[in-house]
């Protein structure tokens, strides 16, 4: 992983902890509780995958030689926000706070369209469902400039989980993809209301969605309809 993504894993893990209670081990929760598969054999040169799972963490890299893509993964994050020392972690914090600087930047033609409900929503195609929704939102070719870098500082989120190498690879292909990308949003826009949204594009889906009014449980979702689980790998 990138050091950025590393650090997001971390804390993702680490956030479960503050759901023991006293330190006690609990089924299904705290870092404890997580687990590495390998499918097939790592090499070099041969397909390969690594799993990293638990709660709030479905972490799947599919590899072959020097490609590689997390489509599938799944992250999220209860507490949102904990300290570690003196230290506060937020684990999810730029996927929330970009994304309201987003929202906030559209002109009112832009909201419009952007703002499908006052009520958040939730993931149309979380774990367990491979269906690629047809999601709606504002065109992502209307943006200003800034707006697509908000944007782009908002995939970087999920894509740069990545090593920096394919990182940027799988950047440069989906900024040419923002011609037929979309984003939505459910819920209100000022930070810290409980919300949902989506970026969605021929190659790209992610989903953003508050569990419950605090916003103090996020879950998420990236996928790319094209690759799931390396399946473009081989062929490319």
């Amino acid at each position: 992983l990138s050091r950025e993504g590393y650090d997001k894993i971390c804390h993702v893990m680490l956030a479960d902890d503050q759901l023991l209670e006293g330190g006690n081990p609990r089924p299904g929760f705290g870092t404890e509780d997580f687990y590495v598969v390998l499918f097939g054999e790592p090499s070099a040169v041969n397909p390969w995958g690594f799993q990293l799972d638990g709660h709030h963490l479905g972490l799947n890299l599919s590899i072959h030689g020097d490609k590689i893509t997390l489509a599938p993964s799944h992250t999220g994050a209860q507490p949102v926000k904990f300290k570690i020392g003196d230290k506060e972690i937020r684990p999810l914090a730029a996927e929330n706070d970009v994304a309201f600087e987003l929202v906030g930047s559209l002109n009112e033609d832009q909201q419009r369209a952007a703002i499908l409900s006052d009520s958040r929503g939730n993931l149309a195609a979380g774990p367990g469902n491979d269906q690629i929704p047809t999601l709606n939102g504002v065109a992502c070719e209307t943006f200003t400039a800034s707006q697509l870098d908000l944007l782009e500082q908002l995939i970087v989120e999920w894509v740069g989980i990545l090593p920096p190498e394919p990182a940027q690879l799988r950047m440069n292909a989906l900024k040419q993809e923002y011609s037929d990308m979309k984003f939505g949003w459910r819920g209100g826009t000022t930070n810290g209301n409980d919300i949902y949204y989506s970026i969605q594009s021929p190659t790209l889906l992610i989903e953003y969605a508050a569990q419950d009014r605090e916003a103090n449980h996020i879950h998420t979702i990236y996928r790319d309809p094209t690759n799931a689980y390396g399946g473009q790998l081989e062929r490319k």
